[in-house]
């Protein structure tokens, strides 16, 4: 279960808000991750959407990062840059969790819906649920297990 932010004090509610906002940030800010693509002389598929569901493909629009902020200060990039971290840190014991976490945040700044992506994997929704809960409160209890304070600008 998610607990209420408490001022001074790391929950899992406050890390969830941060590593979803540092997850839209790297998705709209970041660039292409990966090898690059082939390049050549053919042109790129441009489909409708009609005719991508008449294929059996998904809607482009399903990987749109939602709700992009307009730009972020110094501080914010600084946490960002830190929490890309967290997961490799604290959930090193929870690998379950932390897969189930990083579907989390995939589904949380894109329009997929993660009870949707549970049944397409066959996962149980509530042990999904429990374990992303287990993946923030391993990482919070870890960030204040190492004695670093939460900022206390966050949502402010």
């Amino acid at each position: 279960m998610l607990h209420h932010s408490i001022e001074g004090v790391w929950t899992p509610k406050l890390v969830g808000e941060i590593l979803v906002e540092m997850a839209r940030w790297l998705a709209t800010h970041g660039g292409r991750i990966g090898p690059a693509r082939m390049r050549s002389a053919m042109p790129e598929l441009h489909m409708e959407l009609g005719d991508r569901l008449a294929e059996g493909w998904s809607s482009i629009h399903e990987n749109e990062v939602v709700k992009p902020r307009s730009s972020y200060g110094p501080r914010a990039i600084s946490l960002f840059e830190r929490a890309i971290d967290w997961q490799g840190t604290y959930l090193l014991q929870e690998r379950g969790a932390g897969r189930v976490l990083a579907l989390w945040l995939r589904c949380s700044v894109t329009r997929r819906r993660f009870d949707a992506e549970l049944k397409a994997r066959g996962w149980s929704r509530a042990t999904a649920y429990r374990k992303r809960d287990r993946a923030l409160s391993a990482i919070s209890t870890g960030l204040a297990n190492h004695n670093q304070m939460p900022p206390e600008w966050w949502r402010s």
